[in-house]
């Protein structure tokens, strides 16, 4: 597991607000399978797991989450490495077209960026120090569900960027292994291995516009049933991102689930 250094971000700089400049948000990008349902095809799911996820499609499938891995100052952190990353403006809609806001980040100044939403073995109640309880501890969630059945599940994630720029992103899951994939266009190297951008789910990434991707947690290669160490400040990261050292270069996120056939 890739050690979390420096900062934490605030909210403003992970989920940006968004302005109402027109862009084309998720709803319009995939093909609905039920047409009598109000939801777009990427929330018709059986279960979820939401890493970046805005509030009003949260509300919507909230009957169907297992555990809630979004960022709360508790259990669940974003971290910014070193302070490679800065916020980004946020601008336009997000992918399922609302205002709501997602993830904008834009590569600094120090010759390399990475962050990540890290999930930690413990839980902190409101007005308490951080404690360990083990009823709610969002790893034992995990284990049960996507641990029980890997085949069931695919990581869902949602990309919107330039041209000719990848970034990798990845799950890095300690002893239960590591896993990591280029999204954009073009590739990057990281640790010595160079990453080509795979497909969007539409078959051509389009710049400037939200592309969709996904994972089945079986061509991962994570055991997320395996055992973990449990005490307090142990932290996984269930989403991580690396963009390079560019300076300038953005990656903006948002729809990142897990979610069960």
């Amino acid at each position: 597991m890739k050690k979390i250094f420096a900062m934490l971000a605030t909210a403003a700089c992970l989920f940006a607000v968004s302005c109402t400049k027109d862009n084309k948000g998720g709803s319009t990008k995939t093909n609905d399978p039920d047409p009598t349902s109000d939801l777009p095809a990427a929330l018709q799911h059986s279960a979820f797991i939401p890493i970046i996820l805005d509030g009003v499609s949260f509300e919507s499938i909230k009957d169907k989450v297992v555990v809630d891995l979004r960022v709360n100052d508790s259990s669940n952190w974003f971290w910014i490495w070193e302070g490679t990353y800065t916020a980004g403006a946020g601008e336009g809609l997000n992918f399922f077209g609302n205002t709501e806001g997602y993830t904008d980040l834009v590569v600094g100044t120090k010759g390399w960026s990475g962050g990540a939403v890290c999930v930690y073995n413990s839980f902190k109640p409101d007005g308490a120090e951080t404690a360990f309880v083990a009823e709610k501890n969002p790893i034992t969630a995990i284990k049960g569900s996507i641990g029980a059945a890997p085949e069931d599940w695919v990581l869902h994630v949602a990309y919107k960027g330039n041209a000719r720029v990848a970034h990798i992103l990845g799950v890095d899951y300690a002893a239960g292994g590591k896993y990591s994939f280029a999204i954009g266009q073009g590739s990057l190297e990281d640790a010595g291995v160079k990453y080509d951008a795979i497909a969007p789910k539409s078959g051509e990434f389009e710049a400037g516009e939200w592309m969709e991707y996904e994972i089945p947690v079986t061509d991962m290669g994570i055991d997320f049933s395996a055992e973990l160490p449990t005490p307090e400040g142990v932290g996984y990261n269930m989403l991580f991102c690396l963009s390079g050292g560019t300076t300038g270069n953005e990656i903006k996120l948002d729809a990142a689930y897990f979610y069960k056939k």
